[in-house]
């Protein structure tokens, strides 16, 4: 993989299954390419998504909440 991996290139090909941990390895790979650190919220809350669990995640604006939606839709 390159050096800065798109999203869309850390996806599986398709038909092909991956576990919940590799998908989850290769998201945080791509929220780490675009140099960004998860806020302990955002950490826990898509840990639990991954997880197979339901989150319902109240912080302030500005918090983070959109890349823990994003990381949901990366996992399908």
């Amino acid at each position: 993989m390159s050096a800065n991996p798109t999203l869309e290139s850390l996806l599986p090909q398709a038909g092909k299954k991956l576990s919940a941990d590799e998908l989850l390895s290769r998201f945080l790979t791509h929220v780490s390419a675009r140099g960004l650190t998860l806020y302990p919220a955002q950490e826990e809350a898509i840990l639990e998504l991954f997880g197979g669990k339901h989150v319902i995640l109240g912080t302030p604006t500005g918090s983070g909440k959109s890349l823990v939606a994003e990381a949901l839709h990366f996992k399908g």
